[in-house]
């Protein structure tokens, strides 16, 4: 098969998978099935309501009722409705569940058929091939309107009367050598990652990878992880004791131990952690002065907040990132750890994506179920979208060895009513020859002095340089 023919394929899979996630057909029979169209004189129909929140989904602050509406008259001219009618049909646990179950079939379907958009790549970041997957996970919060802080608690706990009492939260499992979501949680503030980050386990299997902030850093977890086969790699929390002898009853004082053990402004240790002497490899880094210096004065500045005098040892600890992982010296050399722990600002980039070019954070109304509306057809967008993104990423990593932007090409999405087209009339030839066109000239990342991560990886450059 000729490479021509072989990004043709692509593209006709591409196209078939889109289709397949948003069948009119399918999400009738949905609507049907949880009671959001009970006639068939329905002036709306499941299927129009559905697209048209996707649609919308990339309006952004425009995302209006009225927005809504005109949205679904142009996809069926019958479908007049006023925005009052329309409030009433979306404030309904029938409208949340039709855009659920459609969320929920889309990711299903988008899962199963990943493999058959990727244009395979053999160039392959060595510093990863001993994992089958790498999964990064992390949470983003969105204020929401104090009025819905019974259904969603911000970070009040719903107990205030202040802006941060009402907030949803998404967890987000990527697996990054794929490029692709593997989980999402819509939950609110009360919810703390520890918890959230139990669902790791049941994603795990020997052989993977998982890399995650503080937020889920968890001893139980991580042994847990291990027992499955699978690896870690996360910071170190600074409530966790350590210890160098499983027999010892007296954890070390790190920091006071990092600085006199730091041979070139490194530390590779086998420790003990906490009360179970949970046996893993530490790796600390000593970091720059300036960054040091500012540590302290943001640590200094905590304790005068909260009325307690500065811990010297933790002071000292400041001055070195400390990451702790169970993946032998054997695969990675010390100098590398901090590297690899640099793929977890992939996940950031995401979520920064979806509040600059989706405007995910705007979501306005008091109605949870209006809210749940939106989040779910927002999450929907992003499905599709980002199968468009992985795609196009793939072609182009083989087609001329570049990396392309996520925001690029979720603009580009965006833009020129591109996302009412593919939505409404199928992703189109036409529309697949513009994107690998656009691609080699506007789409890939801006050439700089940094390097990505990607390339990092590849080249294998050590943690700081």
């Amino acid at each position: 098969m000729s490479l021509e023919e072989r990004l043709s394929k692509i593209g006709n899979n591409l196209k078939d998978l889109i289709a397949s996630a948003i069948d009119p057909n399918e999400m009738r029979k949905i609507a049907e099935a949880v009671g959001f169209v009970k006639r068939t004189t329905s002036r709306l129909d499941g299927d129009e309501f559905v697209l048209a929140m996707i649609v919308e989904s990339v309006n952004g602050k425009k995302n209006t009722l009225g927005s809504l509406a005109d949205t679904i008259r142009t996809i069926k001219s019958k479908s007049i409705m006023t925005i009052q009618a329309l409030r009433k049909r979306m404030n309904t646990g029938a409208a949340m569940s039709l855009i659920t179950k459609v969320f929920e079939k889309t990711f299903h379907i988008v899962i199963e058929r990943m493999s058959q958009i990727i244009f395979p790549c053999n160039e392959k970041e060595k510093l990863l091939n001993n994992f089958q997957n790498v999964y990064l996970q992390d949470s983003s919060e969105f204020l929401l309107d104090p009025a819905l802080k019974e259904t969603f608690k911000g970070s009040s706990g719903g107990n205030g009367n202040g802006k941060q009492d009402s907030s949803v939260k998404i967890d987000l499992i990527y697996e990054i050598k794929n490029k692709f979501f593997t989980h999402f949680k819509v939950t609110d503030r009360t919810e703390p990652d520890s918890i959230l980050g139990e669902k790791i386990l049941e994603i795990l299997k020997a052989g993977d990878l998982v890399i995650r902030d503080l937020g889920y850093s968890s001893l139980n977890v991580f042994q847990k992880i291990q027992e499955i086969g699978a690896y870690f790699l996360s910071r170190l929390h600074g409530t966790i004791k350590v210890y160098l002898d499983p027999l010892e009853n007296q954890a070390i004082c790190l920091g006071s131990f990092l600085e006199k053990n730091a041979i070139n402004g490194l530390v590779d240790k086998t420790v003990y952690l906490g009360k179970a002497m949970f046996q893993c490899r530490l790796v600390a880094y000593k970091i720059p002065p300036d960054l040091e210096k500012e540590r302290r004065k943001e640590y200094l500045k905590e304790c005068k907040k909260r009325k307690r005098q500065p811990d010297q040892e933790y002071i000292k600890r400041l001055s070195f990132t400390i990451f702790i992982t169970n993946v032998s010296v054997s695969i990675w050399m010390p100098e590398i750890v901090g590297t690899i722990y640099r793929l977890r600002w992939q996940i950031e980039l995401i979520f920064k994506s979806w509040k600059s070019d989706l405007n995910f954070d705007y979501l306005k109304g008091k109605s949870p179920l209006r809210i749940k509306c939106f989040i779910y057809a927002r999450l929907t967008a992003i499905m599709l979208m980002f199968t468009i993104y992985r795609c196009i990423d793939s072609v182009s990593l083989v087609m001329i060895q570049k990396e392309t932007s996520i925001h690029k090409v979720i603009s580009w999405i965006a833009r020129n009513n591109r996302f009412f087209e593919i939505i409404i009339n199928g992703f189109v030839e036409n529309l697949w020859k513009s994107l690998m066109d656009d691609c080699k000239h506007i789409l890939c990342k801006d050439k700089r002095k940094r390097k990505t991560t990607r390339q990092l990886l590849l080249l294998e450059v050590q943690f700081g340089l």
